[in-house]
């Protein structure tokens, strides 16, 4: 069962107050009731409570009966500080209890409660002292996960109650950083409001609430932490490199950040500093956060170009032998690299492989690259002609002198052929058909071309003498004998030489020698001053043609007329060996 009992202006309590007049004559008449009704209560003591110990001004009392008699009509009465009494009746359930309730009017004290079912009687006490400060709550919304705000303000939300009333003045409320404002319910009981901390930076504060009696809650300490500005970026001004390579430039850049309220916490770009950039325009985009978690991005360009000229390789001056008249082929290798195509096509003019002329011929080269980045570079190309012509001359002759100042010599002509020029001079110290004197005569002979290259060849001439003297001898002789010895003969033979000349012959048997009688072979030579030996034989025939002188001593009986022999009378005679021969 339950009931209520106001402040001392309600009826039950003034009619109660009437009845017993004091709290010592009402103690003594439950103390009766308990005694003459022990048996009727429930098991155990009843027992009184409040649903707290202490209250503020005007708060409402909660009080709670249990073990009183069932069903039974117990009476209540609550002592005030000021020793007035306020009672009311209530009925108890069937398990004895029961629950009331007691409105404070401002009077702060000790209050005594008594109920009684008449037979069984319970005590309790409370205090109106509002020693309880208000219940007061400051509530921020949550920081980022750093710890941070990063907008501004940043508002806390306010709760105040008392069970008494809060204070009125402007400064019931307040916190030692920010702007509160609050406003009261009509029983001044509750407060709602705000807190707002505006400025940026970290910010340590508390919040307190006071109610009228002077009671003060605190709430903190807070701290809030305020960044809305985002770091400060310095970034290069847009940077321009040379390509290194195919694949652009490796390019370092120096950037850098700064935050003045929560500090710098990362700065991150990208592509990053070192990075290879690729030909062209790159943009890099620099993002600084700072602690708070505030961030700024700006960015600025690298630009990776190519203007480097590609390196072109060429011959060094070359000096070639001409091959024919119009120069000489002439092949050569030009090459060019670039930094970012690699191989590039070098162009000669004239090209590889080009006739060249006799002279100097300067070669111009160039390379471009995809860029139109282009080199140059020349190198000349010399042809001379320093090869002598080609140069045939008869081979060696051999010739007989007719005279002793040799002979003449009829020998091809020397021909020459020459690369270049096709009509070489030719010539021969000794010309064909000269008169050569006996012996080796050198013949030498040269060609001469335009560029003044000489070939020189030689041949020899040999003018020899190998021709027999010839010999006059007179033709076969026929002499008479003079004597029994044959004849003395003389005769005249005479030699003559191509060379030498008039030779003297040598005879045997000699002229003036005396000859036999018969046929005697005279043998010549004649030997000239090469040893060449010429020869010539005659006959002399030394005959008996002279008859004898015949003296007749007898006659010869036996001669034969027919056989033609003479008849002679053989007489005394003298023979000589020429007679007998």
């Amino acid at each position: 069962m339950t009931g209520n009992a106001g402040g001392s202006n309600s009826g039950p309590r003034a009619l109660f107050s009437a009845l017993l007049g004091s709290t010592a004559l009402f103690v003594v008449v439950l103390a009766l009731v308990f005694l003459s009704s022990a048996a009727a209560r429930a098991d155990g003591a009843p027992t009184l409570s409040t649903d707290k110990p202490d209250y503020a001004p005007e708060q409402i009392v909660t009080i709670y009966g249990a073990g009183f008699l069932s069903d039974a009509n117990v009476t209540v009465a609550v002592t005030r500080p000021d020793n007035t009494t306020n009672s009311w009746n209530v009925t108890s359930d069937a398990t004895g209890a029961f629950v009331t309730t007691y409105q404070l009017d401002g009077i702060q004290g000790t209050y005594s409660v008594v109920a009684s079912d008449w037979v069984n009687t319970a005590t309790t006490t409370f205090t109106d002292a509002d020693t309880t400060p208000p219940t007061f709550s400051v509530t921020f919304p949550s920081p980022n996960p750093n710890g941070w705000f990063v907008t501004s303000p940043v508002a806390g939300s306010i709760t105040a109650h008392d069970d008494g009333q809060l204070d009125t003045k402007a400064d019931a409320i307040a916190c030692t950083d920010g702007t509160v404002t609050f406003s009261l319910s009509s029983d001044k009981k509750d407060a709602t409001g705000s807190v707002t901390i505006s400025t940026q930076g970290p910010h340590t504060f508390t919040c307190s609430a006071r109610d009228k009696t002077g009671n003060t809650a605190t709430a903190g300490p807070f701290t809030i932490r305020i960044d809305t500005t985002p770091p400060t970026l310095t970034l290069p001004s847009p940077m321009v490199a040379e390509a290194t390579s195919s694949s652009g430039a490796s390019v370092t850049y120096s950037a850098s950040a700064s935050d003045s309220v929560s500090g710098l916490g990362s700065l991150v770009c990208s592509p990053a500093s070192g990075s290879t950039f690729p030909l062209g325009v790159t943009t890099v985009s620099c993002t600084a956060r700072d602690v708070a978690g505030n961030t700024a991005t700006r960015t600025f360009t690298v630009t990776i170009r190519d203007t480097t000229p590609p390196v072109l390789s060429v011959p060094s001056d070359r000096t070639v032998e001409a091959t024919g008249p119009g120069g000489a082929r002439v092949t050569f290798s030009a090459s060019a690299s670039d930094l970012v195509d690699g191989s590039v096509l070098a162009s000669c003019s004239p090209a590889s492989g080009s006739t060249f002329t006799l002279g100097t011929t300067t070669v111009a080269c160039s390379a471009t690259d995809s860029h139109g980045n282009s080199a140059s570079a020349s190198f000349k190309v010399i042809v001379v002609d320093t090869t002598r012509p080609s140069l045939a001359v008869s081979a060696d002759i051999t010739r007989e002198a007719t005279s002793a100042s040799g002979a003449a010599a009829t020998y091809s002509p020397a021909s020459a052929i020459d690369l270049v020029d096709p009509s070489p001079h030719v010539s021969c110290d000794h010309a064909s058909g000269s008169s050569f004197p006996l012996g080796d005569t050198l013949v030498t002979c040269t060609a001469t071309d335009f560029s003044g290259n000489v070939a020189s060849a030689s041949f020899t001439v040999h003018v020899v003498d190998t021709t027999r003297p010839s010999l006059t001898v007179p033709a076969s002789l026929s002499v008479e004998a003079t004597g029994p010895g044959g004849a003395a003969v003389t005769f005249s033979a005479s030699a003559s030489d191509l060379v030498d000349g008039a030779l003297l012959p040598s005879c045997s048997p000699t002229s003036g020698s005396l000859f036999a009688i018969g046929s005697t072979v005279v043998s010549c030579t004649a030997t000239d001053a090469h040893g060449n030996i010429g020869s010539a034989a005659f006959t002399i025939t030394v005959r008996d043609t002279t008859p004898p002188h015949v003296t007749v001593v007898s006659p010869r009986a036996n001669v034969d007329p027919d056989a033609g022999e003479q008849v002679g009378v053989r007489g005394p005679s003298t023979r000589s060996e020429a007679d007998e021969a």
